[in-house]
């Protein structure tokens, strides 16, 4: 049997004792709800500090431009990391947007956390697509 080591033993703690994220953003364009970073780091930094882990965020950059936001749970010596791209953007307001967006979606990727009420947070639910595919939606499922 493969040997876990302390960040995974202690990943695993965290990840048993999160919260699920609440939806306290509205989004008033789509009429839903929607969760904030705040929500997502509410829910999972008690149980992560709580066994040693530091949140950190950071900047991906190429040739001269944002590009992505880096989310690392570090713990002691050992990491795990994962970036989220980012698109293009316009001017300062765009980038701070992207990279609040992007913080709170590569947040969730590396934690696991669950949103509320287990949707996947599109702000959409999913439509059904009518007509050759008799019905199916967009991934194919009935």
């Amino acid at each position: 049997m493969e040997q876990k080591s302390d960040i995974d033993t202690a990943f695993l703690a965290a990840q048993m004792s999160f919260l699920a994220a609440q939806k306290s953003g509205k989004n008033n364009h789509l009429k839903s709800d929607y969760s904030t970073l705040k929500d997502v780091q509410n829910a999972v930094y008690p149980a992560l500090h709580e066994r040693g882990f530091a949140v950190l965020f950071g900047l991906v950059w190429h040739e001269q431009a944002v590009t992505g936001v880096e989310c690392k749970l570090q713990r002691g010596t050992e990491s795990i990391s994962t970036i989220c791209p980012i698109g293009s953007w316009q001017n300062m307001q765009q980038l701070g947007s992207a990279i609040t967006y992007a913080k709170r979606y590569a947040l969730i990727a590396i934690t696991g956390v669950a949103i509320n009420d287990g949707t996947d947070d599109d702000g959409e639910a999913q439509k059904r697509v009518k007509g050759a595919e008799g019905g199916r939606t967009a991934d194919n499922s009935t």
